[in-house]
């Protein structure tokens, strides 16, 4: 029962769960001044299971213990153990899942501004020693972004700002919110999760001022920018576009609701998403929405 402030604990429930049967034990404190009587009152309960302990917190507490003891959904369902946890290095929630593949992912995108005056480390950061960026995050309005460079091998991040992007079945009708609130005056109930996030290369998202090293296609890091605890996705094996894609075979762990919309295989160099398929990973539980991109390049008008 929840307590004021100032009151104290006088008794402490507890519960016991056996199949679908739950005790729950509880204490009434009488005060003596009161007449005699009958008196009356209603207890709300709600019962919750986000599938993760509630002492989960920060993205930075998350293990794969944690994840493999949580519950494992099947491909047809949508509702799958989620939660809401702060990333300890500047206070941001994200919004996390168990999918069917039995792994736990973020379902919105990373919106971490990196800074030449921050010092990110193994504490906070999937990385092995400390990380000082030799560029900051820069902040762009509109469509556009100044002081980009398509660089290869040093890190560039670019923040579009608190903006919302719903993605729809085709690219015409897919919306810009400029606000969480607008995003839910729109309507829709998972604006969190369409939130755009940051726009990172692939130096700056492997936390490298030199990522020459990585000259393979399709080459998995062995650090990254995201939380500790958290990493990137692995790509694919050597020679195949499928084989050991992480992201590609969560989504194909819903092959059985997705069907003929979403074939196995690549088609012309990119997977088929059809727009039924796409319909379906768009929203709840993988969220998957359209990259985007950064413009313009050097160069290009």
């Amino acid at each position: 029962m929840p307590l004021a402030d100032n009151l104290t604990v006088i008794a402490k429930g507890t519960t016991t769960v056996t199949d679908e049967d739950i005790n729950i034990y509880y204490g009434i404190k009488v005060d003596k001044d009161l007449p005699a009587g009958t008196y009356t009152g209603e207890l709300e309960y709600t019962l919750s299971d986000t599938g993760f302990p509630l002492s989960l917190r920060t993205m930075q507490q998350m293990t794969s213990d944690i994840c493999e003891a949580a519950y494992t959904p099947s491909g047809t369902e949508t509702i799958v153990p989620t939660a809401t946890l702060t990333d300890i290095r500047d206070n941001k929630t994200y919004e996390i899942a168990k999918l069917a593949d039995g792994n736990c992912w973020m379902t919105q995108n990373l919106d971490l501004d990196l800074s030449t005056g921050t010092t990110l480390t193994p504490v906070d950061t999937d990385i092995t020693e400390d990380w000082t960026p030799t560029r900051s995050t820069i902040s762009f309005t509109g469509i556009t972004v100044s002081g980009w460079d398509n660089s290869d091998t040093t890190p560039y991040s670019a923040n579009p700002g608190d903006v919302y992007y719903y993605t729809s079945g085709t690219d015409e009708n897919d919306i810009q919110y400029d606000s969480l609130a607008e995003c839910e005056v729109a309507g829709y109930t998972d604006c969190s999760h369409y939130h755009a996030g940051n726009y990172y290369n692939w130096s700056a998202a492997v936390a490298s001022n030199d990522s020459s090293a990585y000259v393979e296609e399709f080459s998995n890091a062995n650090t990254s920018i995201c939380p500790a605890g958290w990493r990137l996705p692995k790509s694919a094996n050597a020679g195949s576009f499928i084989e050991g894609n992480e992201r590609i075979t969560m989504v194909n762990s819903y092959d059985n609701v997705l069907g003929e919309y979403f074939p196995y295989g690549p088609v012309g160099g990119y997977y088929n998403y059809l727009e039924g398929g796409f319909n379906i990973i768009r929203v709840a539980p993988l969220y998957l929405t359209r990259a985007g991109y950064v413009w313009p390049y050097p160069g290009v008008p």
